[in-house]
């Protein structure tokens, strides 16, 4: 298992062992695949080791206790782990980031709309006041609810949207 790349540092059981020789081994130093054998020796009877076919000819080759490797390898399992999620969090917060950047420009936009909505229904009102004919009377009540109508609709997507980003930062920030 290659190591991450985070700066931490795996305690090691055994002096001298650089990265590669952590956690299980994938292959002897003369190149052979490991194999998993049992102890017969009286200190650590049945202990499970890794070796290799070829430990018999004299030159240096592995030998790993089972327990340890996976200990290793478990620990520097979960150190991944650690940094990917980590890594991965960073990541969703910048999203986040992004996305409320987005919706305070557009939070913005509608804010502008709202106001210019707002000068509409004041110039149709004060035209409403100055006309007297009934028809055009009605067509401009008419007008002034549909505009209304907008604008509630628009105030309506700014709260929604506002509601969905306080919700997604504390969703985030849990």
């Amino acid at each position: 298992m290659s190591s991450s790349s985070s700066s931490r540092s795996v305690d090691r059981p055994s002096v001298g062992r650089n990265d590669s020789e952590r956690g299980i081994p994938k292959k002897c130093y003369c190149g052979a695949p490991p194999i998993l054998k049992n102890s017969m020796g009286r200190e650590y009877p049945g202990r499970r080791y890794f070796t290799c076919e070829m430990v018999e000819d004299g030159g240096v080759h592995i030998g790993k206790w089972w327990d340890e490797a996976m200990m290793e390898e478990a620990t520097m399992l979960r150190l991944e782990l650690e940094d990917e999620t980590e890594r991965m969090r960073r990541s969703k917060m910048e999203k986040m980031r992004e996305k409320i950047q987005t919706h305070k420009e557009e939070i913005e936009i509608l804010f502008e709309l709202h106001a210019n909505h707002q000068n509409a229904v004041a110039l149709l009102k004060e035209e409403i006041s100055k006309k007297s004919d009934g028809q055009s009377l009605a067509l401009l009540k008419e007008e002034v609810a549909k505009k209304s109508d907008g604008i509630a609709v628009e105030l309506r997507n700014v709260f929604v949207g506002i509601v969905l980003v306080v919700g997604l930062l504390i969703y985030v920030l849990k």
